[in-house]
């Protein structure tokens, strides 16, 4: 939608670093393949996936799923407490 297509352009404008994994136009498959490469760039023991996630299904629970599956370490907050825990295995 055009309202997040602006928030997206703002983010954009204000990140330090900006990594394009999947150059060209959009497609659904480049979430996942985003998804991957985040995970996999989590190469020490101490680096740390953090999702703001409630529980629902879609994209962040298919990025936690991915990361669980490579044994990534993942921190979880709440979004409607705002509470930090541990993701569990």
């Amino acid at each position: 939608p055009r309202e997040a297509q602006v928030t997206y352009h703002q983010l954009l404008n204000k990140a330090k670093e900006v990594i394009v994994v999947s150059p060209g136009p959009y497609h659904v498959s480049k979430l996942q393949i985003r998804n991957e490469f985040m995970c996999d760039w989590l190469d020490q023991p101490e680096d740390l996936l953090l999702a703001c996630w409630d529980g629902s299904g879609g994209g962040t629970k298919n990025c936690i799923v991915y990361a669980e599956k490579q044994r990534k370490n993942i921190k979880i907050i709440n979004p409607q407490t705002l509470e930090l825990h541990d993701y569990l295995f």
